[in-house]
């Protein structure tokens, strides 16, 4: 229950002083708060969203608080945001693309049926392909209406990173102890290496950003789990993804001064390479961190494959630029290619989306997350905009936007910073994030203060300026 409870430095809806003891039931009333109930869904979309049944629970909460969330936006109960409509248009090219595909011809059914047909007796007759791309509409669907419920329920953006960093952990050290390895490399909770190092790369990132914000010693323990997890999978794009989340969280919120020096510090260091005649053998170096042992002709036939399925998905986007070719359609659209004939995804989100339902669904998407991560946020807000970004560099070497289980976090973080996204026009009846990051937690009666950099030592009250 402590997870979910505020800080005594985050103040309490009764105006009590940071530092003051609050009653035993509080910690109860604090479970079903709106905030917390749908916080709940994270990891349960973590953890359970790795099976059959697990996803069809995940599903099942999402579905039904959505319709409740719903009516109360109609009857202005809720606030009405403009970022709804961002997620409605996302949906609804997402919708038109499954269900008014370009290519209507018989193709081949996947190789694995999938097994969430088995709870619904309504779906037992409905061939192997729709199942598939059923399943991968219900898990992007969800994954939107999960952000649209933490802007409803605007959680503390701390509460937020706890949920993810202890789902990850748990999942890490699950895998850790009950995993297998798969031609050396750690796999587990239902998915192969490459996506189980997705699953852990946010969790590692948003644990360090609360060993930055918190200042609490404690998240050590949930970060070298996940990062121990992480490079057991020998997964490079993870890999990859996890040290640009850590460079954000710890560069991100910096004046820029601080990222004149970063950029001029990367700069001279690729320049010197260059003139060295280094950068060539440097960049073949980093593009493989994380590889550990696994053989040249392993990486080299990863690359390749990357590389024809890239260029396919490419070709798909230049022939249906605006349509694409129905949801979930690519990969037996790849089957059946002359010259490729493998049942393959795209191993890039942001070219399926392109791919399967058109460029303009792709930038549909490009600015429902634009308008997350195109700010400047103070404090641990910045550390959801690393685990946007984070995810921002997976999207580009697999296809997790689909999958519950590893794209829990990216929903969350979206919807975070989509809640607590400052507005163009002040109301001066109402304070501004800047004015409140300003104000000592815990004075009034104003509920959960906005998140900034005025960082508290957790459980002791203490206040220190960032």
């Amino acid at each position: 229950m402590g997870v979910f409870r505020r800080d005594r430095g985050e103040g309490s809806r009764d105006g009590a002083s940071p530092g003051s003891a609050r009653p035993a039931v509080a910690g109860f009333r604090d479970l079903w708060r709106p905030a917390t109930v749908v916080l709940l869904l994270v990891p349960v979309s973590m953890l359970g969203g790795t099976s059959a049944d697990g996803r069809f629970a995940a599903v099942a909460g999402i579905a039904a608080l959505t319709p409740v969330v719903a009516v109360l936006l109609a009857t202005g109960v809720l606030p009405f945001r403009l970022c709804y409509l961002g997620i409605a248009l996302f949906a609804g090219l997402l919708l038109v693309s499954f269900f008014r595909p370009a290519m209507t011809t018989r193709v081949a059914p996947p190789p694995v049926r999938p097994r969430f047909a088995d709870h619904l007796h309504i779906l037992g007759g409905a061939a192997p392909l729709q199942l598939s791309r059923l399943a991968d509409l219900v898990g992007l669907l969800s994954g939107l209406a999960l952000s649209g419920l933490l802007i409803a329920a605007r959680p503390h953006p701390r509460q937020v990173a706890r949920v993810i960093v202890l789902s990850g952990a748990a999942a890490a050290a699950y895998v850790l102890v009950r995993g297998e390895f798969v031609h050396a490399r750690l796999a587990g909770l239902g998915c192969n290496p490459n996506y189980l190092g997705c699953l852990l790369a946010a969790p590692l990132v948003a644990a360090v950003g609360l060993l930055r914000y918190a200042r609490n010693v404690r998240w050590l323990l949930p970060a070298a789990i996940c990062a121990l997890a992480l490079v057991q999978t020998h997964s490079r794009s993870a890999f990859l993804a996890a040290a640009v989340g850590v460079a954000c969280v710890l560069f991100l919120d910096r004046s820029w001064r601080a990222h004149a020096l970063l950029v001029a510090g990367l700069g001279a260091g690729a320049g010197v390479a260059a003139a060295t005649g280094m950068l060539g053998r440097l960049s073949r170096h980093v593009a493989n961190l994380g590889a550990a042992n696994r053989t040249a002709t392993d990486l080299s036939a990863s690359n390749g494959q990357r590389a024809q399925v890239a260029e396919l998905a490419a070709r798909v986007i230049a022939d249906h630029p605006f349509r694409g070719i129905g949801y979930s359609m690519f990969p037996a659209y790849a089957q059946r290619s002359p010259g490729f004939a493998v049942y393959l995804g795209t191993h890039n989100d942001y070219l399926r989306l392109a791919a399967e339902a058109g460029v303009p669904t792709l930038l549909a998407f490009l600015v429902l997350v634009g308008l997350g991560i195109f700010h400047r946020r103070p404090g641990e807000l910045a550390v959801q905009q690393a685990v946007m970004l984070t995810f921002g560099v997976l999207l580009m070497f697999a296809n997790p936007l689909a999958n519950p289980a590893v794209s829990a976090p990216f929903w969350g973080a979206l919807g975070c910073l989509l809640a607590w996204r400052p507005r163009r026009v002040p109301d001066p009846s109402r304070p501004s994030i800047a004015s409140r990051l300003r104000r000592a937690p815990g004075h009034g009666r104003g509920g959960t203060p906005a998140p900034g950099p005025i960082a508290s030592r957790e459980g002791t009250g203490s206040h220190a300026p960032h």
